[in-house]
């Protein structure tokens, strides 16, 4: 009906509108892999704003920003152009494909950067610019900010609000909301897997950043039988702490030797049992692997709800449509990665609030807490 709908005043659109059109009908389906993303096709020219935004305990903040915009770097965003942010987010929802509404919390504030999108929701009078209001300090900053296209955009010198990340990052993307000053110089190198003991907590630390063998390293197997259990063999008073909130997917069976590995170990695990951090970003293959440390190892999940569902449509496959070669992604199997749980959400142990104060002060509330600290 949708798509009979759009073909009736196809003629009366330009082509981002078509193109945003594609994109809600696209989330009709109601998973989060069977997907399309305007920003991600070529066949437009959209327009974004040299602001990266993310969503908080205490609401949407502005975590970078672009050359003339640093004032605004660290100030929540209350309105654009009058309208309320509560308003904006309720207008974008029906845009953004999801298993449940964790993802919306990680994906759009990164909606917000395109200008197209907010015109074509009649949020902004014109793609070229949109006027941001921030409070600052109790009271209103208002910042007109001019779009740019996203070659400009690749050029933009940015200043993160969270003073630790200027000299690395980029842009601050959102997923670094999930390091720390001990993560971050790991995450630089973009390994696949690491780890590291914490003493005096006796904790063997490992972060799953990727559900793939590290190209030219060593295979994932041989990572977890040398890094992590000839160690925990050692050391039998030692935890084990998994973070997998960077791990977006891959391919499940990679986390195969960590799973039978630990399975093997009844007796080790029998007193602690693995922790296993969780984040909003936790996705796809990644997800499964955490619903099955949960389920046959009996691991205690900590951290943010992840955006995927413990059963969902899933593998996610490429297609492009013929007339304007755009590319969707449909689902082909489904998944239940916990048995007998319809739940949206996949269960936590301890859901820990993403606080923008502890966020700006290099606190990472999930992290310290799994070590416990």
């Amino acid at each position: 009906r949708e798509v009979n709908a759009l073909l009736e005043r196809i003629d009366g659109l330009d082509d981002d509108r078509i193109i945003l059109e594609i994109q809600r009908i696209v989330a009709l389906a109601g998973d989060g892999h069977t997907s399309f993303f305007s920003t991600d096709q070529s066949v437009v020219d959209f327009q974004y704003l040299p602001v990266v935004f993310s969503q908080f305990e205490e609401g949407l903040f502005a975590i970078s920003a672009g050359d003339s915009l640093t004032d605004i770097a660290g100030l929540r965003l209350v309105a654009i152009n009058d309208m309320p942010i509560e308003t904006v987010r309720e207008k974008l929802m029906p845009y953004i494909p999801r298993d449940n509404d964790a993802e919306i919390t990680y994906t759009y504030p990164d909606q917000l950067q395109c200008t197209n999108l907010l015109h074509h929701l009649g949020i902004t009078p014109t793609r070229d610019e949109a006027v941001l209001v921030f409070d600052a300090g109790g009271k209103p900053l208002r910042r007109t900010v001019r779009a740019m296209t996203g070659e400009q955009l690749n050029e933009v010198h940015w200043t993160a609000a969270r003073a630790s990340l200027n000299a690395i990052a980029s842009s601050a993307h959102p997923t670094f909301l999930f390091s720390n000053p001990t993560t971050i110089p790991r995450l630089m190198s973009r390994p696949n897997y690491w780890s590291q003991v914490f003493e005096p907590e006796k904790v063997v630390f490992v972060q799953y950043l990727t559900c793939w063998d590290q190209e030219g390293g060593p295979s994932f197997k041989q990572f977890v039988d040398s890094a992590v259990f000839a160690y925990l063999d050692a050391h039998p008073d030692h935890r084990l702490v998994v973070d997998m909130r960077y791990n977006s997917g891959g391919e499940p069976r990679t986390a195969a030797p960590l799973i039978a590995g630990i399975e093997a170990r009844s007796a080790l695990f029998a007193q602690n049992p693995p922790t296993v951090l969780v984040g909003t970003r936790t996705f796809s293959a990644a997800a499964t692997n955490v619903c099955q440390l949960k389920d046959r190892c009996r691991a205690r999940l900590i951290g943010q709800l992840s955006r995927a569902r413990p059963y969902s449509a899933s593998e996610g496959r490429s297609f492009s449509l013929k007339n304007s070669g755009c590319v969707i992604s449909i689902s082909t199997q489904f998944v239940q990665r916990l048995p007998g749980v319809k739940d949206p959400y996949i269960p936590m142990d301890e859901v820990v609030p993403m606080r923008f104060s502890e966020y700006i002060q290099d606190v990472d509330g999930t992290f310290e807490g799994a070590l416990g600290r």
